[in-house]
Protein backbone atom coordinates (compact mmCIF):
# COMPACT_ATOMS: atom_id res chain seq x y z
CA UNK A 1 0.00 0.00 0.00
CA UNK A 2 1.30 3.65 -0.45
CA UNK A 3 2.72 4.58 3.27
CA UNK A 4 2.66 8.30 3.19
CA UNK A 5 5.43 10.13 4.92
CA UNK A 6 3.42 13.78 5.39
CA UNK A 7 6.43 15.55 6.22
CA UNK A 8 8.70 14.51 3.09
CA UNK A 9 9.10 16.92 0.22
CA UNK A 10 8.94 15.38 -3.06
CA UNK A 11 11.94 16.36 -5.41
CA UNK A 12 12.19 14.94 -9.17
CA UNK A 13 14.84 15.38 -11.77
CA UNK A 14 13.53 15.45 -15.06
CA UNK A 15 16.54 15.22 -17.32
CA UNK A 16 15.35 15.50 -21.37
CA UNK A 17 16.84 15.13 -24.61
CA UNK A 18 16.00 15.05 -28.22
CA UNK A 19 17.83 15.19 -31.55
CA UNK A 20 17.13 15.47 -34.90
CA UNK A 21 18.88 14.21 -37.92
CA UNK A 22 17.34 15.51 -41.85
CA UNK A 23 18.81 13.57 -44.89
CA UNK A 24 17.29 13.78 -48.21
CA UNK A 25 17.88 17.25 -48.94
CA UNK A 26 15.95 18.36 -45.67
CA UNK A 27 12.67 16.37 -47.13
CA UNK A 28 13.41 13.61 -44.50
CA UNK A 29 14.20 13.35 -40.84
CA UNK A 30 15.31 10.80 -37.91
CA UNK A 31 14.15 12.00 -34.82
CA UNK A 32 14.61 10.62 -31.26
CA UNK A 33 14.15 11.55 -27.40
CA UNK A 34 14.47 10.23 -23.98
CA UNK A 35 13.41 11.72 -20.90
CA UNK A 36 12.29 11.57 -17.28
CA UNK A 37 8.37 12.96 -16.41
CA UNK A 38 6.66 14.07 -13.00
CA UNK A 39 3.08 14.60 -12.52
CA UNK A 40 1.58 15.53 -9.37
CA UNK A 41 -1.85 15.24 -10.56
CA UNK A 42 -4.18 11.84 -10.81
CA UNK A 43 -7.63 11.28 -12.71
CA UNK A 44 -9.19 8.53 -11.06
CA UNK A 45 -12.48 6.64 -11.95
CA UNK A 46 -14.38 3.92 -10.87
CA UNK A 47 -14.26 1.08 -13.43
CA UNK A 48 -17.05 -0.73 -12.48
CA UNK A 49 -19.82 2.37 -12.84
CA UNK A 50 -20.63 2.34 -16.62
CA UNK A 51 -20.50 6.15 -16.96
CA UNK A 52 -18.30 7.01 -14.31
CA UNK A 53 -16.70 10.41 -13.60
CA UNK A 54 -13.01 11.31 -13.24
CA UNK A 55 -11.95 12.06 -9.56
CA UNK A 56 -8.63 14.34 -10.09
CA UNK A 57 -6.47 13.35 -6.60
CA UNK A 58 -3.20 15.50 -5.92
CA UNK A 59 -0.18 13.95 -5.25
CA UNK A 60 0.72 14.37 -0.99
CA UNK A 61 -0.56 12.17 1.78
CA UNK A 62 -3.10 10.07 -0.36
CA UNK A 63 -1.25 9.42 -3.29
CA UNK A 64 2.50 9.55 -4.69
CA UNK A 65 3.65 11.47 -7.37
CA UNK A 66 3.94 9.64 -10.45
CA UNK A 67 7.20 9.55 -12.35
CA UNK A 68 7.35 8.11 -16.21
CA UNK A 69 10.44 7.24 -18.23
CA UNK A 70 9.64 7.68 -21.87
CA UNK A 71 11.59 7.04 -24.97
CA UNK A 72 10.52 8.05 -28.67
CA UNK A 73 11.99 7.50 -31.92
CA UNK A 74 10.52 8.15 -35.50
CA UNK A 75 10.94 9.01 -38.91
CA UNK A 76 8.99 11.99 -41.11
CA UNK A 77 9.05 12.52 -44.66
CA UNK A 78 7.98 15.87 -46.41
CA UNK A 79 8.53 15.51 -49.92
CA UNK A 80 6.68 18.60 -51.46
CA UNK A 81 4.27 21.48 -49.60
CA UNK A 82 1.19 18.51 -50.60
CA UNK A 83 2.04 15.45 -48.41
CA UNK A 84 3.66 14.49 -44.94
CA UNK A 85 4.41 11.15 -43.51
CA UNK A 86 5.38 10.39 -40.00
CA UNK A 87 6.05 7.11 -38.10
CA UNK A 88 6.63 6.99 -34.15
CA UNK A 89 7.35 4.55 -31.93
CA UNK A 90 7.29 4.83 -28.04
CA UNK A 91 7.73 2.77 -24.81
CA UNK A 92 7.05 4.59 -21.58
CA UNK A 93 7.38 2.92 -17.53
CA UNK A 94 5.08 4.62 -14.98
CA UNK A 95 6.10 4.38 -11.09
CA UNK A 96 3.28 5.44 -8.79
CA UNK A 97 0.08 5.31 -10.94
CA UNK A 98 -3.05 4.98 -8.56
CA UNK A 99 -5.77 3.06 -8.76
CA UNK A 100 -9.35 2.90 -5.85
CA UNK A 101 -8.52 0.52 -3.44
CA UNK A 102 -11.37 -2.16 -2.59
CA UNK A 103 -10.14 -3.59 0.01
CA UNK A 104 -9.77 0.03 2.46
CA UNK A 105 -9.95 0.07 5.89
CA UNK A 106 -13.22 2.49 6.79
CA UNK A 107 -11.33 3.89 9.76
CA UNK A 108 -7.96 4.96 7.70
CA UNK A 109 -8.39 7.82 6.12
CA UNK A 110 -4.98 6.93 4.17
CA UNK A 111 -5.45 3.92 2.44
CA UNK A 112 -8.13 4.01 -0.12
CA UNK A 113 -6.07 4.34 -2.90
CA UNK A 114 -3.09 1.79 -3.96
CA UNK A 115 -0.03 2.85 -5.62
CA UNK A 116 1.45 0.76 -8.72
CA UNK A 117 3.58 0.56 -11.89
CA UNK A 118 2.85 0.38 -15.58
CA UNK A 119 4.33 0.11 -18.58
CA UNK A 120 2.68 1.65 -22.55
CA UNK A 121 4.30 1.13 -26.12
CA UNK A 122 3.07 0.98 -29.11
CA UNK A 123 3.26 3.09 -32.95
CA UNK A 124 1.75 5.68 -34.65
CA UNK A 125 1.29 6.55 -38.31
CA UNK A 126 0.44 9.73 -39.59
CA UNK A 127 -0.56 11.00 -43.22
CA UNK A 128 -1.63 14.16 -44.37
CA UNK A 129 -2.28 16.15 -47.98
CA UNK A 130 -2.69 19.78 -47.23
CA UNK A 131 -3.79 21.02 -50.87
CA UNK A 132 -6.07 19.62 -53.56
CA UNK A 133 -9.19 19.25 -54.29
CA UNK A 134 -9.90 16.21 -51.70
CA UNK A 135 -8.12 17.45 -48.14
CA UNK A 136 -7.41 15.29 -45.19
CA UNK A 137 -5.11 12.85 -43.11
CA UNK A 138 -5.39 9.94 -41.81
CA UNK A 139 -4.09 8.71 -38.45
CA UNK A 140 -3.37 4.82 -37.30
CA UNK A 141 -2.24 4.29 -33.91
CA UNK A 142 -1.42 1.01 -32.18
CA UNK A 143 -1.22 1.11 -28.27
CA UNK A 144 -0.31 -1.50 -25.31
CA UNK A 145 -0.81 -0.42 -21.81
CA UNK A 146 -0.71 -2.50 -18.52
CA UNK A 147 -1.02 -1.57 -14.67
CA UNK A 148 0.19 -3.84 -12.05
CA UNK A 149 -0.95 -3.66 -8.29
CA UNK A 150 -0.70 -4.99 -5.06
CA UNK A 151 -3.60 -7.84 -4.79
CA UNK A 152 -5.44 -7.30 -1.02
CA UNK A 153 -8.87 -9.31 -2.27
CA UNK A 154 -6.48 -12.38 -3.31
CA UNK A 155 -7.28 -15.60 -1.93
CA UNK A 156 -3.11 -16.07 -1.63
CA UNK A 157 -2.56 -13.00 0.39
CA UNK A 158 -1.76 -14.07 3.57
CA UNK A 159 -2.50 -10.97 6.08
CA UNK A 160 -1.48 -7.47 6.87
CA UNK A 161 1.84 -8.55 7.92
CA UNK A 162 2.39 -10.38 4.23
CA UNK A 163 3.59 -9.55 0.97
CA UNK A 164 0.13 -8.88 -1.00
CA UNK A 165 0.53 -10.69 -4.50
CA UNK A 166 0.10 -8.48 -7.31
CA UNK A 167 -2.54 -8.29 -10.36
CA UNK A 168 -1.86 -6.86 -13.93
CA UNK A 169 -4.55 -5.74 -16.21
CA UNK A 170 -5.34 -3.43 -19.33
CA UNK A 171 -6.60 -0.24 -18.31
CA UNK A 172 -9.78 1.42 -19.72
CA UNK A 173 -8.23 3.40 -22.31
CA UNK A 174 -6.12 0.44 -23.97
CA UNK A 175 -8.18 0.77 -27.27
CA UNK A 176 -5.26 -1.82 -29.07
CA UNK A 177 -5.74 -0.30 -32.98
CA UNK A 178 -7.49 3.00 -33.44
CA UNK A 179 -7.79 4.41 -36.90
CA UNK A 180 -9.41 8.19 -38.27
CA UNK A 181 -9.57 9.31 -41.76
CA UNK A 182 -10.63 12.84 -42.32
CA UNK A 183 -11.46 14.06 -45.38
CA UNK A 184 -12.68 17.65 -47.10
CA UNK A 185 -13.49 18.22 -50.20
CA UNK A 186 -16.23 20.07 -52.39
CA UNK A 187 -19.49 19.49 -52.01
CA UNK A 188 -22.66 20.85 -53.52
CA UNK A 189 -24.20 24.02 -54.66
CA UNK A 190 -20.70 25.84 -53.36
CA UNK A 191 -20.55 23.96 -50.01
CA UNK A 192 -17.06 22.50 -48.32
CA UNK A 193 -17.79 19.18 -47.36
CA UNK A 194 -16.27 17.08 -44.56
CA UNK A 195 -16.23 13.22 -43.57
CA UNK A 196 -14.61 11.21 -40.77
CA UNK A 197 -14.19 7.95 -39.94
CA UNK A 198 -13.78 6.31 -37.03
CA UNK A 199 -12.77 2.60 -36.34
CA UNK A 200 -11.61 1.14 -33.17
CA UNK A 201 -11.04 -1.95 -31.66
CA UNK A 202 -12.89 -2.86 -28.34
CA UNK A 203 -11.75 -1.50 -24.52
CA UNK A 204 -11.54 -3.64 -21.63
CA UNK A 205 -14.08 -4.38 -19.53
CA UNK A 206 -14.48 -6.87 -16.38
CA UNK A 207 -17.23 -9.44 -17.08
CA UNK A 208 -19.72 -11.16 -14.53
CA UNK A 209 -19.45 -14.54 -14.97
CA UNK A 210 -22.16 -15.77 -12.44
CA UNK A 211 -24.41 -14.26 -9.85
CA UNK A 212 -25.56 -16.29 -6.42
CA UNK A 213 -27.92 -15.65 -3.75
CA UNK A 214 -26.46 -13.38 -1.09
CA UNK A 215 -27.32 -14.46 2.53
CA UNK A 216 -27.01 -12.10 5.73
CA UNK A 217 -27.51 -12.25 9.18
CA UNK A 218 -31.10 -10.86 11.00
CA UNK A 219 -30.78 -10.05 14.59
CA UNK A 220 -33.71 -11.59 16.47
CA UNK A 221 -35.10 -8.82 18.55
CA UNK A 222 -34.80 -9.58 22.57
CA UNK A 223 -33.82 -13.38 21.73
CA UNK A 224 -29.84 -12.50 21.52
CA UNK A 225 -29.55 -14.55 18.71
CA UNK A 226 -29.97 -14.64 15.32
CA UNK A 227 -30.87 -15.87 11.65
CA UNK A 228 -30.07 -16.00 8.07
CA UNK A 229 -32.12 -14.50 5.88
CA UNK A 230 -31.43 -14.94 1.87
CA UNK A 231 -32.66 -12.77 -1.29
CA UNK A 232 -35.85 -14.21 -1.49
CA UNK A 233 -36.49 -13.72 2.35
CA UNK A 234 -38.93 -10.51 3.06
CA UNK A 235 -37.77 -8.37 6.24
CA UNK A 236 -40.79 -7.90 8.50
CA UNK A 237 -41.58 -3.81 8.74
CA UNK A 238 -39.77 -3.36 5.61
CA UNK A 239 -41.84 -1.05 3.43
CA UNK A 240 -39.92 -2.35 0.04
CA UNK A 241 -40.06 -5.81 0.93
CA UNK A 242 -36.66 -6.33 0.41
CA UNK A 243 -35.10 -9.26 2.01
CA UNK A 244 -32.26 -9.59 4.28
CA UNK A 245 -29.42 -10.82 1.59
CA UNK A 246 -29.33 -9.42 -2.30
CA UNK A 247 -28.05 -10.78 -5.72
CA UNK A 248 -24.50 -10.92 -5.54
CA UNK A 249 -21.70 -10.89 -8.79
CA UNK A 250 -18.98 -12.89 -9.13
CA UNK A 251 -16.56 -11.53 -11.47
CA UNK A 252 -14.30 -12.91 -13.91
CA UNK A 253 -10.36 -11.48 -14.47
CA UNK A 254 -10.36 -7.81 -14.25
CA UNK A 255 -10.51 -6.08 -17.79
CA UNK A 256 -9.80 -9.37 -19.54
CA UNK A 257 -13.55 -9.13 -22.02
CA UNK A 258 -13.50 -6.61 -24.76
CA UNK A 259 -16.31 -4.63 -26.09
CA UNK A 260 -16.85 -4.97 -30.02
CA UNK A 261 -15.26 -3.01 -32.95
CA UNK A 262 -16.07 0.55 -32.67
CA UNK A 263 -16.58 2.55 -36.02
CA UNK A 264 -18.35 5.46 -37.07
CA UNK A 265 -19.06 7.57 -40.11
CA UNK A 266 -20.14 11.70 -39.81
CA UNK A 267 -20.55 14.03 -42.24
CA UNK A 268 -20.92 17.49 -42.52
CA UNK A 269 -21.28 20.78 -44.68
CA UNK A 270 -20.05 24.22 -44.72
CA UNK A 271 -20.25 27.62 -46.43
CA UNK A 272 -18.96 31.16 -45.68
CA UNK A 273 -20.79 33.80 -46.46
CA UNK A 274 -18.82 37.44 -46.45
CA UNK A 275 -20.32 40.31 -45.23
CA UNK A 276 -18.82 44.07 -44.72
CA UNK A 277 -18.80 43.35 -41.24
CA UNK A 278 -17.80 39.86 -41.01
CA UNK A 279 -18.27 36.13 -42.04
CA UNK A 280 -21.22 33.63 -41.79
CA UNK A 281 -21.10 30.14 -41.56
CA UNK A 282 -24.12 28.21 -41.42
CA UNK A 283 -23.37 24.40 -41.16
CA UNK A 284 -24.94 21.13 -41.55
CA UNK A 285 -23.69 17.83 -39.14
CA UNK A 286 -24.76 14.15 -39.38
CA UNK A 287 -23.10 12.34 -36.51
CA UNK A 288 -23.25 8.30 -37.06
CA UNK A 289 -24.29 8.12 -40.60
CA UNK A 290 -25.57 4.75 -40.64
CA UNK A 291 -26.89 4.57 -37.61
CA UNK A 292 -24.08 2.20 -35.76
CA UNK A 293 -24.74 0.45 -32.55
CA UNK A 294 -22.12 0.93 -30.82
CA UNK A 295 -21.77 -0.33 -27.23
CA UNK A 296 -21.06 2.01 -24.47
CA UNK A 297 -21.63 -0.66 -21.88
CA UNK A 298 -23.26 -4.13 -21.08
CA UNK A 299 -26.20 -4.34 -18.47
CA UNK A 300 -26.31 -7.84 -17.03
CA UNK A 301 -30.20 -8.94 -16.11
CA UNK A 302 -30.25 -11.71 -13.38
CA UNK A 303 -34.22 -11.83 -13.07
CA UNK A 304 -34.58 -13.50 -15.88
CA UNK A 305 -33.63 -17.14 -16.08
CA UNK A 306 -31.27 -17.60 -17.93
CA UNK A 307 -29.76 -15.05 -17.07
CA UNK A 308 -29.56 -11.73 -20.18
CA UNK A 309 -26.89 -9.54 -21.44
CA UNK A 310 -27.99 -6.13 -23.56
CA UNK A 311 -25.59 -4.00 -24.96
CA UNK A 312 -26.61 -0.36 -24.08
CA UNK A 313 -25.37 1.97 -27.39
CA UNK A 314 -24.05 5.00 -27.66
CA UNK A 315 -25.95 7.93 -29.40
CA UNK A 316 -27.47 7.21 -32.81
CA UNK A 317 -27.82 8.81 -35.98
CA UNK A 318 -27.91 12.66 -35.31
CA UNK A 319 -28.34 15.72 -37.61
CA UNK A 320 -27.77 19.02 -35.93
CA UNK A 321 -27.86 22.32 -38.08
CA UNK A 322 -25.64 25.44 -36.64
CA UNK A 323 -24.54 29.37 -37.54
CA UNK A 324 -21.64 30.46 -36.98
CA UNK A 325 -20.47 34.16 -36.92
CA UNK A 326 -16.68 35.84 -37.21
CA UNK A 327 -16.31 39.73 -36.87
Amino acid sequence: RWMPDPGAAVNTWSPRASAKWFFADGRAALKASAGRYTQFLHSLRDEELPLGLDVWVLSGDRAPAVVSDQLQFGIEAFPDDVWTFTLEGYVRDFEGVVTLNNADDPNDPFDDLLAGTGRSWGADLFVRRAQGAVSGWLSLSFLRAERTFPDFLSPEFAGPSATAPTVSYAPIFDRRIDADLVLRFPGPWGWTAGARLNVGTGTPYTRPVAAYSSYQPRILGGAGGFEWGGADDEAEGDDDGGGFGGTAVLLGDRNAERYPLYHRLDLSLRRDIERSWGTLTPHIDILNVYNRRNVLFYFFDYESSPATRSGISMFPLLPTIGLEVRF
